[in-house]
């Protein structure tokens, strides 16, 4: 436990009480219907989006373990932090129209207007099962581990308080209070991984250049076509594949996209991330690369760099402001994955299945109790993640292959009408195990983005050969959910400066353009 001062316990207990009430102000009203709940009242603007998207797409888990990855691998880790651009025309021109303009609430429910129930139902359940028994359970664990080494506390305790913490604010205002709360919470990440990074960079002589000297190939973004983590095929194979379906085809993100208040504040809220992520190798990567000179001994595991880096060459007093960056990102992963996996059950399984007749005000109940039954499975499960660690590790890495094929469908379902229900459902029921079976007998000789190719061009393959000799869907069903090039336009009536599409995809593209030339 950390000797801590009144100064510190004032930071921390602030943070706290400020997230709270602006928590509880931001949702208050947001529960007369489902989709003001769920969506916020489709209200965000592009600010709120892209602050949002920023806070949920960074938990106290990936932070501590970039920073550990880039400390045993260098600079290529970088490319995680920063290979997203290649996604956004797809994301802007092709797949927000056709979901903003369909008032599309849940990605199932886009996959059954395209394809059919079969898909919708085998999406929403396999999202909920890795939402509550991963994703959300390992991120309140490493919330919980940090409370408890920092102040002490039980560590069963510190599950139950960080979830009675998000309990209050999100499961009240629902997406609202979620997405304006992240507007904080992305603010306190940046800056207390500027802070972190800035403090390690002062424990380096001669800075950049002293650190390329003693090791230049740890300083390269591009690897060989053989390196077993970061290959550079493997770079294109990952805009295709994993990242796909975690920027795209994910509740998990897209449900703050779905929440803008236009088509146009969609878009530029998605760019704006973009920008806003601009630091952000600053404070995960980088900082783990600064941790490889700093830290004098080397480290047993390199996920212990983040804790090692903060006791070597943060003082005392700025160390609360960094564990509050890291607490912001768990807070902020949980409540958004919490609100994600509620709007499943509650549209794609209580309202579709179990009461197709409820009102607005049944659909906001079920919602508020299916969240605090969420977190509280999370809590009861929390403590099994130490024990099974090691499966959680690998099922991380596996979500690669559940998001392959599902990935694979949601493109080739709005670029071909001929694409049917019957193909896109055998595609992703065979290919995902044959994926999990490739990485048990080959995942140690290759890097898994080749795993990933060669299961992306089976689901093509398979989807298409399935779908052409099967019925086709009724072509006036799905004419909406097929992509057409007028989809692409947005009103040409003039907007103001901030608004412009083009000037801040120009921004994006200059900032992964300038860490290429950089560090190429």
């Amino acid at each position: 436990m950390e000797n801590l001062s009144r100064v510190d316990l004032i930071i921390f207990v602030g943070y706290f009480a400020l997230i709270l009430v602006f928590g509880l102000w931001s949702g208050r009203g947001e529960g007369r219907t489902a989709r003001e709940y769920f969506l916020a009242g489709d209200k965000l603007p592009w600010y709120v989006i892209g602050f949002s998207l920023v806070a949920a797409s960074v938990n106290s888990e990936q932070m501590i373990g970039t920073v550990g990855m880039a400390y045993k691998e260098g600079m290529k880790i970088v490319n995680w932090e920063i290979w997203i651009m290649p996604l956004m025309p797809f994301l802007l021109f092709i797949f927000i129209p056709i979901y903003i303009r369909n008032r599309i609430a849940t990605m199932p429910e886009f996959m059954e207007k395209r394809f059919g129930p079969g898909c919708r139902n085998y999406i929403a359940a396999l999202t909920i099962f890795s939402y509550i028994f991963a994703s959300l359970s390992v991120a309140v664990y490493g919330g919980a581990i940090t409370l408890g080494n920092y102040f002490g506390i039980n560590f069963k305790l510190a599950i139950w308080a960080i979830i009675a913490f998000v309990a209050v604010y999100s499961i009240y205002g629902g997406l609202s209070s979620v997405a304006w709360t992240d507007l904080i919470q992305t603010c306190l990440i940046m800056i207390g991984g500027i802070m972190l990074f800035c403090f390690a960079y002062q424990k380096i002589p001669g800075g950049f250049a002293s650190m390329e000297a003693a090791d230049p190939q740890r300083w390269h973004l591009i690897q060989p076509i053989n390196d077993k983590i970061v290959p550079w095929p493997g770079l294109i194979i990952h805009n295709f594949t994993t990242l796909f379906f975690y920027i795209i085809c994910s509740q998990f993100l897209m449900q703050k996209i779905l929440a803008a208040r236009d088509e146009r504040d969609a878009r530029v809220g998605s760019l704006f991330m973009v920008v806003l992520n601009a630091p952000r190798p600053l404070i995960t990567a980088m900082a783990g690369l600064l941790a490889f000179y700093v830290l004098k001994e080397p480290l047993a595991r390199h996920d212990e760099a983040f804790s090692e880096l903060l006791k070597a060459v943060v003082p005392q007093g700025f160390r609360t402001i960094i564990l509050i960056a890291v607490i912001a990102a768990m807070i902020s992963t949980v409540a958004a994955l919490v609100n994600s996996s509620s709007t499943l059950l509650t549209f794609d399984f209580y309202h579709k299945y179990l009461h197709k007749n409820a009102d607005n005000r049944q659909l906001v109940m079920f919602g508020r109790i299916t969240s605090l039954v969420i977190l509280i499975l999370v809590g009861l499960w929390c403590p099994m993640v130490g024990k099974f660690s090691g499966i959680f590790l690998y099922f991380q890495k596996s979500m690669s292959y559940f998001g392959t094929p599902i990935a694979c469908v949601f493109l080739l379902g709005v670029l071909w009408k001929r694409i049917n229900g019957t193909g896109a459902f055998t595609g992703m029921i065979v290919v995902t195990p044959l994926m999990f079976l490739a990485e048990w007998l080959y995942g140690a000789k290759i890097a898994f983005q080749y795993i990933a190719g060669m299961g992306w061009l089976l689901t093509f393959s398979i989807t298409l050969l399935v779908s052409l000799v099967t019925k086709p869907n009724d072509p006036q069903n799905i004419k909406k959910f097929v992509w057409r090039k007028e989809m692409a336009r947005l009103p040409s009536d003039n907007v103001p400066i901030h608004l412009n599409l083009w000037l801040w995809f120009a921004l994006g593209l200059i900032i992964m353009l300038f860490w290429y030339i950089i560090f190429w």
